[in-house]
């Protein structure tokens, strides 16, 4: 009787332990954030070829929730896209926040990584300890997964890197601790513009043969028009059109960025 009792017992609990996974599996809420990649900045610039060309530029990829709450996720894969005839892809810097001790790598996956000459790459990234990342709101500048390092190699109005969603294989996507597809808009793109016309002069305003913080502050006086020489406004006109206004800030504030 008692042996009986115990058998019951078990085939209760285990078709229980079925009907509720089966039960909680149709009514499971779905998942109400994914993970959105981006590029920052969307917008890289690098003036006159003659200075240029072989300078190194970067950009950021980053993750954010696609909601106003943050989310886990555990490992991604990118597949990156550039055109080869401008940039020449050199390498990746990972974050090395400690928290997340990133592993990341351009595996040769999917025939896309023998050979960066042809304009794409795949790209992982898993943290290598159990304090999973964790994407932050849709309302912030997100968190560092990488920095990727692109070689000038000729002027461009404007070339972009981006992420595609599938080839040869391999896939952009993020995945969560269950190994859920967590992908949200992978869209963004970052626009790498190489001036062809500007002075190799820019971005040294106060003619030193230097870049520093005096150049900034000699801008600023350049930008009010309280100085007008033409070396010193031909060293802020960061858009090549022939003078100095609000149009120039953005490039020479990015320029001095990679100066600096």
């Amino acid at each position: 009787m008692n042996h009986r009792s115990i058998f019951t017992a078990r085939t209760f609990g285990r078709v229980f332990v079925i009907l509720a996974a089966l039960f909680g599996a149709v009514i499971a809420s779905p998942v109400t954030a994914n993970v959105d990649l981006f590029f920052q900045p969307s917008l890289v610039f690098s003036p006159a070829p003659g200075c240029t060309v072989n300078q190194i530029l970067t950009v950021q990829l980053r993750a954010r929730s696609s909601t106003a709450s943050p989310q886990q996720f555990s490992a991604l894969s990118v597949i990156l896209e550039w055109d080869p005839a401008v940039l020449e892809f050199m390498e990746n810097i990972p974050n090395s926040n400690p928290n997340y001790l990133w592993t990341s790598e351009f595996y040769p996956a999917g025939g896309l990584n023998p050979d960066y000459s042809d304009g794409d790459a795949s790209y992982y990234a898993l943290p290598q300890t159990f304090n999973l990342p964790v994407a932050p709101a849709n309302n912030t500048n997100g968190m560092l997964v990488t920095t990727f390092r692109f070689k000038v190699l000729a002027p461009t109005n404007g070339t972009l890197v981006r992420m595609i969603a599938d080839r040869a294989g391999e896939l952009t996507q993020v995945s969560d601790n269950d190994a859920n597809d967590v992908t949200g808009d992978i869209s963004s793109t970052s626009t790498f513009k190489v001036a062809n016309a500007c002075d190799c002069a820019l971005g040294d305003v106060n003619l030193d043969s230097a870049y520093d913080l005096l150049d900034i502050a000699a801008a600023v006086e350049v930008l009010l028009g309280n100085d007008t020489d033409p070396s010193h406004v031909n060293a802020v006109d960061a858009d090549c059109d022939g003078d100095a206004d609000g149009n120039d800030i953005q490039g020479f504030t990015d320029f001095m960025l990679l100066a600096l």
